[in-house]
């Protein structure tokens, strides 16, 4: 009996950041993955003051319009990243009209990125019809070369955190805490 050929696992959003943030650096961009820690912003990207966005997906493209368009407020230009390449030209040939149609596509293939088609940039007034969007993600990125954003979620740890026998809950440490040398033996 022959063994069954071995089938690779279908590749997860995750393993789709890499290849694009890797495809943003060498084109000059600064990039962040989920810079927030909620993945609202799978990847956000940074040169010039121009800001891009890319929403990764396996699947679902409807969803993935609708994502993508939900985000036009906080950057310059928008695309999606799909790691096949019939659902990559399936879904660049959907879109062509507006607000899609200027929807950049990047199919994934492994460690690299092609640029089924680019990204446009939204028009002024597209972007001037959502300033506080735009301000809040340019807050984030700012925060975030500083060091840790502000509000930043963490995951694996526990929502609440009590006290024990009179000591302070983790929720009340501080950062700075850390920088001094510890005391005592």
């Amino acid at each position: 009996m022959t063994p069954a050929p071995a089938v690779a696992p279908p590749p997860s959003e995750a393993a789709l950041a890499g290849p694009v943030a890797a495809h943003l650096a060498r084109s000059g961009y600064a990039v962040w993955v989920d810079p927030d820690g909620t993945g609202y912003f799978d990847i956000v990207a940074e040169r010039d003051h121009e800001i891009g966005l890319v929403e990764l997906k396996l699947r679902d493209w409807r969803t993935l319009v609708r994502q993508a368009v939900a985000r036009r407020g906080y950057g310059d230009w928008i695309a999606v990243a799909l790691p096949h390449r019939g659902a990559a030209e399936r879904f660049a040939a959907r879109t062509r009209a507006p607000p899609a149609g200027g929807i950049g596509v990047l199919l994934v293939d492994g460690d690299a990125v092609e640029e089924l088609r680019p990204p446009v940039r939204w028009p002024e007034s597209t972007r001037a019809r959502f300033p506080g969007h735009r301000a809040s993600l340019e807050a984030l990125l700012e925060a975030t070369r500083s060091g840790v954003p502000e509000g930043t979620r963490w995951t694996g740890f526990p929502a609440r955190s009590g006290r024990h026998r009179g000591a302070r809950a983790t929720t009340e440490w501080r950062l700075e805490e850390f920088d001094r040398p510890p005391t005592g033996p």
